[in-house]
């Protein structure tokens, strides 16, 4: 058994490596060192998960349009008003949702949750996304915030993949995750992949545009993604994590202590150690979707179904 200062040390040693590297991986964008420190800080594509993305692209249709009748405003409001339903029991759970003009979507710094101007979704999205970056991102920053150990608020080493898994995961548990965002995790695998075996950014374009039958606009977006710095690798964590989410549940795992703060698989694991430790306690805001109806069953159908049948 893990004494405490052991686990406490080992999870800080791993956050200053993983730190270092990323200092690393900063300073070496454009060059040819960034492709090996990406590959170290967020993995490649393996076979089995290169397989899984092919078969969801394979089974799930590319005819998917997709309203975009939610605008920036709009879902500042959406977001606005379930923050103040988490606030109404938890005071303490006071993020900001900005909108901005220098981003193109939206992304979760600490407790600031911003949106890209020019951004809009569809109804049906906007509602995932509220429990992808309200339900997950920001409720684990808040979770974190209480912990002993306050580096859970803000991350430790490798949290990036489960914390993604359980928040695409969010989706489907609000019948939330369309064809279109599937479409988009396998996509994002496939130029991942494609990238590391050498294609340029026009090979690639082509590859998703017209083999996968991807719209141009989510093919140049994908292309753009992997190619910046030179060879980046993240986007492999997004449908690595919910497989491996999917799996842990499988399992028999537990759900909701895995929001008790940023933590990684590492730590998901040893979350009894943690709490007989006294590193951690069992977070003190839940997402609000497990209060849904047809959350118990919506849950325990994961057991059930593939990753394509996840769809809504």
């Amino acid at each position: 058994e893990i004494e405490g200062p052991e686990i406490l040390r080992n999870i800080y040693k791993a956050k200053i490596d993983e730190t270092l590297a990323m200092i690393s991986l900063v300073e070496s964008i454009g060059q040819s060192q960034f492709k090996e420190l990406s590959i170290q800080l967020f993995g490649q594509p393996d076979p089995q998960l290169l397989s899984t993305a092919k078969s969801i692209l394979e089974k799930v249709d590319s005819n998917v349009g997709h309203e975009q009748n939610v605008h920036a405003p709009q879902l500042k409001e959406v977001f606005d008003s379930k923050i103040d339903d988490y606030a109404e029991t938890h005071p303490h759970f006071t993020p900001e949702v900005i909108v901005r003009e220098d981003i193109d979507s939206m992304l979760v710094s600490r407790t600031k949750l911003f949106i890209g101007a020019g951004f809009s979704t569809s109804l049906q999205r906007a509602h995932a996304l509220c429990a992808h970056e309200v339900g997950t991102h920001l409720v684990t920053h808040f979770n974190g915030l209480r912990q002993p150990v306050k580096l859970f608020a803000y991350g430790l080493a490798g949290y990036d993949e489960l914390q993604e898994g359980i928040a695409v995961l969010s989706e489907y548990l609000v019948a939330g995750l369309s064809k279109h965002r599937m479409r988009i995790l396998a996509g994002r695998i496939i130029a991942v992949d494609a990238m590391l075996q050498g294609s340029s950014f026009i090979e690639l374009f082509n590859l998703l545009y017209a083999h996968y039958e991807f719209a141009a606009l989510d093919a140049f977006e994908m292309c753009s993604r992997v190619f910046r710095g030179g060879a980046f690798t993240k986007d492999t964590i997004y449908l690595r994590g919910i497989l491996r989410v999917k799996e842990m549940l499988h399992n028999g795992s537990p759900l909701l202590p895995l929001y008790l703060g940023k933590i990684s698989f590492m730590e998901a694991e040893n979350i009894d150690e943690m709490q007989k430790a006294e590193l951690s306690v069992n977070p003190s805001i839940t997402p609000h979707f497990v209060q849904n109806e047809d959350f118990e069953q919506r849950l325990a159908a994961l057991n059930t179904k593939s990753i394509e049948e996840l769809i809504d």
